[in-house]
């Protein structure tokens, strides 16, 4: 209610209200300690009615599956579907290239950690290390490009990008 009627106030005091709402849109992403994302904004009207609905259309198609026993507090169902609405996004096949290459996560995994119930070292590039159950997981559903190093740093021989599933 506070919203609306602050809404109209504004609406009648100045013409440009729209206009001057989408000028204070924001957000701000940073990796934080322990590669943690966090995430803060504002956003205009439109867009925040825009990540409102597909976030509950993700968080209505997990209710409606039937999934008992859910014991994630809202805000991580929440976390949970912007994480899902931005999976499907990079899954599309009509996504814009950026440099040649569509946009993707990547993940740099030993070999090692691919065997079940091995450790080792894996790092996503944008967030630094994961655990080897985070790097089985995102390796699952991805193409692989085989890179031999000598030392930390020195590519020795790089293969094709291969799909572990192919489609």
């Amino acid at each position: 209610v506070a919203s609306y009627w602050r809404q109209a106030v504004e609406r009648e005091a100045m013409a440009d209200g729209e206009e001057r709402l989408r000028e204070r849109r924001r957000l701000h992403a940073s990796t934080t300690f322990l590669g943690m994302v966090r995430v803060d904004g504002d956003l205009d009207p439109e867009t925040g009615e825009t990540l409102l609905t597909a976030l509950r259309a993700v968080l209505d198609a997990e209710s409606r599956s039937g999934a008992e026993g859910d014991a994630r507090t809202p805000a991580q169902r929440r976390a949970d579907a912007l994480g899902e609405v931005c999976r499907q996004w990079l899954d599309q096949a009509e996504r814009p290239t950026v440099g040649g290459e569509k946009p993707h996560v990547a993940l740099t995994v030993g070999a090692e950690v691919l065997r079940e119930g091995s450790d080792g070292t894996s790092e996503l590039d944008n967030v630094g290390p994961v655990p080897p159950e985070v790097a089985r997981r995102v390796v699952c559903d991805s193409s692989i490009r085989r890179v031999l190093l000598a030392g930390a740093s020195e590519p020795l021989d790089v293969g094709r990008r291969t799909p572990v599933v192919p489609p």
